[in-house]
């Protein structure tokens, strides 16, 4: 089975659309969001890699008990550390690119997948 086999499938939703492809042994996913739709509310066992390609976000991270909130615009990076929550919401239409520093692997934050889930049933209009 090739890594790329291993990877969750392309998807499209309300928010937007998820291409994955695994590219020399890195599994890459290009994402696409809507304005006012949230990504994520989870964390990763190893460090995930972010690079905003067009338009603005929202990010969110748990760190030391505490919401910490900063703005990412197209051709910034951000870096989430191993077992850092996250969310992202985009504050215009928007496209990036993730990475993980290893295999895929996430689990889910409660405190913000609740506000993604909750978003799918009642989107932003």
């Amino acid at each position: 089975m090739s890594e790329a086999s291993q990877l969750p499938p392309n998807q499209s939703d309300k928010r937007g659309e998820i291409r994955r492809f695994n590219l020399q042994g890195t599994d890459i996913a290009a994402i696409s969001t809507k304005k006012g739709f949230y990504r994520g509310g989870d964390f990763h066992n190893v460090v995930q890699h972010i690079v905003v390609v067009q338009g603005e976000f929202e990010v969110t991270t748990r760190e030391n008990e505490r919401d910490v909130v900063t703005k990412k615009r197209a051709g910034e990076l951000v870096s989430f550390p191993p077992m850092i929550p996250h969310l992202l919401k985009a504050l215009t239409d928007s496209v990036f690119i993730e990475w993980l520093d290893g295999p895929f692997h996430v689990e889910h934050y409660l405190p913000y997948r609740k506000l993604v889930e909750e978003q799918l049933k009642n989107p932003p209009g």
